[in-house]
């Protein structure tokens, strides 16, 4: 599915990471489980070929959510692009994709570290709803 949504905030979470919340009136069409990810693109941001350059990110925030959410790192290119996008703008995505998600158990040990923190938050929230215990490796 490919929606476009609007930059609601972004929130500074550490030095170098910032959460971009996107909303819009089709952000529960996005049907996601918790630990997939989605395909992000700006028009605005091209590469050589003059086509939008997409990269991948993990969504951060539950599938019950009126937006979703992105942990970005500061990097170079696209990534900085998108974490100093301001409170409007469009963003396209696409997705969701990717088969890790939780698989039923009473208990589950996650270990992250930096942004790949971002497909476990839902996960993780999933897991304690469902009465597992938790351990997380940060």
């Amino acid at each position: 599915m490919k929606l476009q949504l609007t930059v609601k905030e972004t929130v500074q979470e550490t030095p170098r990471v910032r959460l971009v919340r996107l909303e819009g009136p089709d952000v529960a069409k996005l049907n996601f489980r918790p630990g997939q990810w989605v395909g992000v693109w700006c028009a605005d941001f091209v590469g050589e070929n003059n086509k939008p350059i997409r990269r991948a990110f993990s969504i951060a925030s539950e599938p019950n959510n009126s937006f979703i959410e992105l942990c970005i790192a500061r990097g170079k290119e696209f990534s900085a692009y998108l974490q100093d996008l301001t409170a409007g703008t469009k963003v396209n995505i696409d997705g969701p994709f990717g088969n890790f998600w939780l698989r039923p158990a009473k208990k589950y040990l996650f270990i992250a570290g930096g942004t790949g923190i971002a497909p476990f938050r839902p996960m993780i929230h999933q897991a304690l709803n469902a009465g597992a215990e938790v351990t997380l490796l940060y």
